[in-house]
């Protein structure tokens, strides 16, 4: 529409000029027998009606459009590389870059874009349009950088950044949902950036990106950078997300609000609590594991009791980027160790995750008896475990392990569970009720009462543990051999924020009976099923991961109980991150022109429409009525 009226008034104002420029070049020109129009006053209207002035212009400068870069940016094409110690790599097309590498391609309906691929080594490498004299570029204050975006698979959350000089920089802009196959305009507001310690004076970058992870092998094409000046254009509204992150923990921001459980189930009654309600945690419930020593995968995080915190009837977990005890972060860690055990029932936890490359927050379970027969002799219990970064954050795990034989063999860690992925947003996007179901022969794992993954239990000595009682340890670690550590994607404080925690009791059908007990109960008869369920079983292996690494020679299976967690997937629809216009075609081009685009307000069109009418009134003789031509 905005485009119909500006060739409408264009087209007014050319009219004009053209009826206009009769006048001017015959000096006085005759309309009738009584009126004539003086030549001093046909040069200003002339100039009025086919003039624009700079106010009225929407300035664009161009970085990237046509498969070349803006001559502004005269040093072309770089990179900066983690590998190469934040060295760089300029016009080489990434030779001597061991993390990225870039080259022209073609596509459809499109010509030339850039295409840049990232290696996945474990390091970061950001790409960039440099221009070796800096530009003094306020007049763009209060506008936007604009460029389209896909990826060749997969999906990633596109970072990026401006610089002004260095050491001046804005901070990392991280794009709100994933970027995908599909052709995207994304869109950042300047003003974010200057908040963020931009200068515009001195700016000498045009665009710095790179995806989230800057090593997960992700490969972009981008075309049509450019910065555009403020013109009141604002991008269409998108559903935003809350998060745990950030300076400032926003609880009415989070999102789930719907997502609760109940607080009484038939054939279970509650047998301890926690909703966070008073001032600190309750230290008859809890207490902290304390130290940096890796904890058995080489994690970065230091976990101290300071880290913990209740705020407005919430458990807080906080995972800073701070040197303490030898470690470059600090994180809590905390357990009901020696107060509160589970064995048969439902534990319902509701809770909203942080994100981020390196975060690995977990909501998860020991054997009682762990302090005295170790790990993995105790078992383990993985309620909710999540990996942060590369899109990560969409799925959680659903684990059990154990040691091969039982108490009496030698040490031979195994394990195996399921995983579920959110339609629509991520688990750190607000919060979400993670439950157990335990019965003496079945495990099963649930979000938002959605059953995604089952375990079944027989009489072996191998899982043995899985019929005895655990105790709960919610933490935040930081790095490790699974999730990778954090790069400079990875913004800190992340959160893990917890509403409540409810345990509930399997309830007895006899009077004196303990069949199943809570929450310290004996083994109880067996099931006759239980044999053949796990022969099913262990031929339906969903992960098999280590904690040192992944064993290697397993063929990974889901199981029809995993399966029902795909119904996760259809709940919501599906979300976009700065959509292209509606209708347009996937393939479609914006196209981002490197001159100036003139304005029409709704003066200058006035004034054109006004001035069209006057001289049609005025020069009516040569138009000629209905009647006339019909003779």
């Amino acid at each position: 529409m905005v485009q119909c009226i500006a060739q409408f008034g264009a087209l007014v104002r050319l009219f004009g000029f053209c009826l206009l420029f009769l006048v001017a070049v015959g000096g006085r020109t005759e309309v009738d027998e009584s009126t004539d129009v003086p030549f001093g006053i046909s040069i200003p209207l002339l100039l009025a009606a086919a003039s624009t002035s700079p106010a009225d212009e929407v300035e664009i400068l161009s970085v990237l459009n046509d498969g070349r870069v803006a001559s502004s940016w005269d040093r072309g094409i770089a990179a900066w590389d983690g590998a190469l110690g934040g060295g760089l790599c300029i016009g080489d097309g990434g030779a001597g870059c061991p993390t990225v590498d870039w080259t022209w391609a073609s596509a459809p309906q499109r010509g030339d874009i850039l295409r840049a691929s990232w290696a996945n080594n474990g390091q970061t490498a950001g790409v960039f349009f440099e221009s070796t004299t800096p530009m003094d570029l306020s007049r763009f204050s209060g506008g936007t950088i604009e460029f389209d975006l896909r990826t060749l698979g997969g999906f990633a959350h596109v970072v990026m950044k401006i610089d002004c000089v260095y050491p001046c920089e804005s901070a990392a802009w991280r794009s709100s949902t994933q970027i995908d196959e599909t052709w995207q305009r994304v869109i950042v507001p300047i003003d974010v950036l200057v908040e963020s310690g931009l200068d515009l004076t001195k700016i000498s970058t045009g665009l710095v990106f790179w995806p989230e992870l800057g090593h997960a092998g992700v490969s972009f094409d981008i075309d049509n950078v450019l910065w555009r000046a403020d013109s009141g254009y604002q991008p269409p509204e998108e559903e935003t997300y809350g998060g745990t992150g950030g300076p400032v923990l926003d609880l009415d921001g989070l999102n789930g609000q719907e997502n609760t459980s109940p607080t009484t189930y038939e054939g279970l009654s509650l047998a301890w609590s926690d909703e966070f309600d008073g001032d600190t945690l309750d230290s008859q419930l809890w207490n902290h594991d304390i130290g940096g020593w890796g904890w058995g995968n080489n994690e970065s995080q230091y976990y101290r009791p300071d880290n913990t915190s209740i705020q407005e009837g919430h458990l807080v977990i906080t995972a800073k980027e701070e040197a303490f005890g030898g470690k470059s972060y600090t994180s809590s860690r905390i357990k009901t160790e020696g107060s509160r055990t589970f064995t048969y029932g439902r534990v319902d936890i509701r809770a909203a995750l942080p994100r981020g490359q390196g975060i690995w927050p977990a909501l998860w379970a020991l054997g009682e008896n762990f302090a005295d027969v170790g790990w993995p002799y105790s078992g383990e219990i993985d309620i909710m475990e999540m990996i942060g970064g590369q899109g990560r954050e969409a799925e959680v795990h659903g684990t059990v392990h154990w040691n091969r034989g039982g108490l009496g063999a030698p040490y031979s860690h195994t394990y195996i569970g399921g995983k579920t992925r959110k339609a629509v947003g991520d688990f750190a996007d607000g919060f979400n009720v993670f439950s157990l179901v335990r019965t003496e022969d079945q495990i099963e794992w649930y979000v938002n009462d959605e059953l995604y993954y089952s375990f079944a239990i027989n009489d072996s000595a191998d899982l043995a543990p899985f019929r005895k009682p655990f105790f709960l340890i919610f933490n935040i670690a930081v790095g490790g051999n699974w999730p990778g550590y954090p790069d400079a994607s990875t913004q800190f404080p992340q959160r893990l924020v917890v509403d409540y925690v409810r345990v509930f009791d399997a309830v007895t059908d006899s009077p004196g009976e303990c069949n199943p007990c809570f929450p310290n109960s004996g083994e109880g008869p067996s099931s006759g099923e239980a044999a053949s369920r796990f022969s099913q079983l262990t031929g339906s292996v969903t992960s098999i991961r280590d904690k040192n690494g992944s064993a290697s020679g397993t063929t990974i299976r889901m199981s029809a109980q995993a399966k029902d967690g795909q119904r996760l997937m259809s709940r919501d629809g599906v979300a976009v991150a700065s959509p292209m216009p509606p209708g347009t075609p996937a393939d479609a081009p914006l196209a981002a022109s490197p001159v100036s685009i003139p304005a029409v307000t709704p003066v200058s069109l006035a004034f054109g429409v006004l001035t069209l009418i006057a001289l049609i009134i005025r020069y009516r003789r040569f138009f000629p009525s209905t009647a006339d031509s019909s003779r």
